[in-house]
């Protein structure tokens, strides 16, 4: 499918792609605070979701840091997919996820 034809991504998807562009930027000033949130997080997240997802995880945050930083931002599955369900929850500050909450509300669906 070509990428105009790409069906748009809905909230809960633009929610956690905006997020992760904002992680990605983190990591080029605070990588070892992104590394140890999403640590803990995948940890957390091991009981309640599947294997596969966390291994998943496992294997991106083990990339060189650009890569990484690539992967967060990248338009082509399984990233999108994974974005989803991110261990980076907590990284921002509330009222800054709050403003991306909010920028979606206005936008239209």
């Amino acid at each position: 499918m070509p990428d105009d034809a790409r069906p748009q991504p809905d909230r809960t998807q633009r929610l956690a792609d905006l997020y992760c562009a904002r992680v990605a930027e983190l990591l080029a000033v605070e990588p070892d605070r992104v590394f140890a949130k999403a640590a803990a997080n995948l940890d957390r997240m091991a009981p309640h979701c599947g294997p596969r997802l966390i291994a998943d995880w496992r294997a991106v945050l083990a990339l060189p840091v650009a890569d990484l930083r690539a992967a967060l931002t990248s338009p082509r599955e399984p990233y999108r997919t994974l974005r989803r369900n991110h261990p980076f929850a907590g990284l921002l500050p509330e009222n800054e996820r709050q403003n991306m909450v909010r920028s979606l509300r206005r936008a239209p669906a």
